[in-house]
């Protein structure tokens, strides 16, 4: 495994838990925070990196292809959409190309240029002109950097716009160009534009009638007693015709007329004969005529007028319920049992009395346990067993007045205790006497409550060779071998016991085996355990104390440089080894924690 670094991480913002310059991610957030301030861990940080940041990253370079060079995409306002401006690298270029971008911007109307070394600068653009010639005129000559301006001659415009220029006909122009050459039209100007009128509409135009004649003398009507027509100069006036006395005879009825002079005859005459042709007028037909039909809508009178009413408004006035039921007639309930009741027509359901409202008896098979067990005997509900089979096994819990009697020896499955020195055997009886017997000077025997102690004088001298073939437990305040050499085939030495056993609680004291030397003074080197959670190689040491729970019992005077052909840290496996015989780094993480 490579070398790794890992930042402190955590699933929230940080908020202010910052050293300077300390990068801590939130994973949520997705988002980098470096400490801006607070060497002690407490100052703020500022977010410099963040997953959509990246994403525009990624966005913004596009790499390049087998059939494309690379390009940076430069995007529009988001609010505009996700257009771009790309630049984008030839697909084959012959050696790298450096452009250097300019210092500051140049002037209006500068341009970028190179100096051939891929330096760019703005400047003014180089001075050039071209001829201007025309069908008519002399020529002229144009320098860049002149305004050329596109003037249209008489009918013509010209507008300029976008780099691009147009030119177009006059308003009145394009007036006429867009007019249709209808047979007989005449081009006439109405005021804001031309069109085309008819010969009719040319000669009111004109001020001249059908013949030509240019209307100069006057009209004049012949004197009547009919004065719907007046004259004035050339004009006429229409005026009302009065039917009483500009009108006479009948309309017939094939020119819209009733063809009589009287309401009978021109009912008569149009079929429209009051009561035998058509209804006469009433005043509750008029109620149904203004009714809207609404969906599901009844016609019904409300004693004054017909109005429309809903379904259930419908039902009241027939005085039936939802379900078509005639309501007119009450439901009542028989019988003397209370837990229906009822009030007009609402059902009121109340709780069974198993005591009153019900009868027979129920089923055990309709029970969620219809049986009783006990001491290994199930019996069903109602059922009964004069000779039951009883289980021992279940009696573990059965109350001592419950039990009476004893157990013959015969009747257990093992009636005898067998005692072995691992050579010679005897069986004693249940109910017998087993005797435990202590050689006088080397071992003790004892029994209290039933327990036998099997131990050692206060003082037991050895005068030859001691074998302990099992384990040796020495409880005591120090153990001293005076000896040249001390050899254990144990692979394992444990240290720091408690009355022969492991520690049960807490420890407060320290642990090492230390090595005598003499340089200048006595001294003492070893390796220690430190404070519970420190493995010390120590050049020099010293003990407060050999007994008791002083802590620390061991001070760390100097430590000793470890000379390794490698170092494993977590384990011995290959992805362990953080530094290697050749001093490298391998496998190491720098894991700044979570928050």
């Amino acid at each position: 495994m490579a070398n790794r670094l890992q930042l402190k991480r955590g699933t929230t913002t940080p908020g202010s838990i910052f050293y300077e310059g300390e990068p801590i991610y939130d994973k949520s957030g997705k988002i980098l925070y470096v400490g801006d301030n607070g060497g002690s861990g407490s100052g703020a940080g500022s977010a410099v990196a963040s997953a959509s940041a990246y994403s525009a990253v990624t966005q913004l370079l596009t790499a390049a292809s087998s059939s494309a060079g690379g390009s940076v995409k430069f995007y529009e306002d988001t609010d505009n959409g996700n257009n771009y401006v790309q630049l984008s690298a030839p697909a084959a270029v012959t050696s790298d190309v450096t452009f250097v971008l300019p210092g500051d911007d140049g002037s209006n109307g500068n341009v970028l240029v190179t100096d051939g070394s891929g330096n760019l600068s703005f400047a003014a653009p180089s001075a050039s002109s071209f001829t201007l010639a025309a069908d008519n005129g002399s020529d002229d000559t144009f320098n860049t950097g002149e305004i050329l301006t596109f003037t249209g001659g008489t009918g013509i415009e010209a507008t300029v716009s976008n780099n691009q220029i147009s030119y177009g006909l006059d308003a009145q122009l394009v007036d006429i160009a867009g007019l249709t050459p209808t047979d007989g039209g005449f081009i006439v100007g109405d005021g804001t534009n031309f069109v085309v009128e008819s010969a009719a509409t040319a000669r009111t135009s004109l001020g001249v009638d059908a013949a030509g004649t240019d209307n100069s003398t006057d009209v004049t009507l012949v004197t009547s007693t009919a004065d719907y027509l007046s004259i004035s100069g050339q004009a006429i006036t229409l005026g009302l015709i009065d039917l009483t006395t500009d009108v006479s005879g009948t309309l017939p009825l094939a020119n819209g007329g009733t063809n009589s002079t009287t309401a009978a005859g021109a009912r008569t005459n149009l079929g429209l004969v009051i009561g035998t042709d058509v209804q006469a007028h009433d005043a509750q037909l008029d109620d149904i005529a203004g009714l809207t039909p609404t969906d599901g809508g009844f016609i019904v009178g409300d004693g004054t007028n017909f109005v429309v009413e809903s379904a259930a408004t419908a039902r009241t006035s027939l005085g039936v319920d939802a379900a078509g039921t005639d309501n007119s007639t009450d439901v009542t309930l028989a019988g003397s049992y209370d837990y229906l009741t009822i009030s007009g027509q609402e059902i009121t359901l109340g709780q069974i009395d198993l005591a009153t409202d019900v009868t027979g008896s129920l089923p055990n098979g309709n029970l969620a346990n219809s049986t009783v067990s006990y001491g290994g005997v199930q019996l069903s509900l109602g059922g009964s067993d004069a000779t039951p089979a009883f289980n021992l096994s279940d009696a573990t819990n059965y109350p001592a007045s419950s039990l009476s009697g004893t157990v013959a020896n015969n009747q257990l499955a093992n009636s005898t205790i067998t005692v072995t020195d691992g050579s010679t055997s005897t069986a004693t009886a249940l109910g017998g006497t087993i005797t435990f017997a202590g050689t006088s000077n080397e071992v003790t025997v004892s029994e209290s409550s039933g327990t036998i102690t099997v131990g050692l004088p206060d003082d037991v001298t050895i005068a030859g060779s001691l074998t302990v073939t099992q384990n040796l437990n020495v409880i005591g305040t120090a153990v001293t071998f005076s000896v040249e050499t001390t050899r254990v085939e144990d692979r394992v030495l444990e240290l720091g016991l408690v009355n022969g056993a492991a520690p049960t609680a807490t420890t407060t004291w320290d642990s090492a085996v230390a090595f005598n030397y003499y340089q200048s003074s006595a001294k003492k080197s070893g390796v220690a355990w430190l404070d519970n959670q420190f493995m010390a190689m120590l050049s020099e040491l010293s003990e407060s104390a050999d007994t008791g729970n002083a802590d620390p019992q061991i001070t760390a005077t100097a430590y000793a440089p470890v000379a390794a052909g490698g170092l494993y840290v977590g384990g011995i496996a290959s992805g362990n080894q953080v530094i290697n015989s050749s001093q490298e780094a391998v496998n190491l993480i720098f894991d700044g924690g979570s928050y």
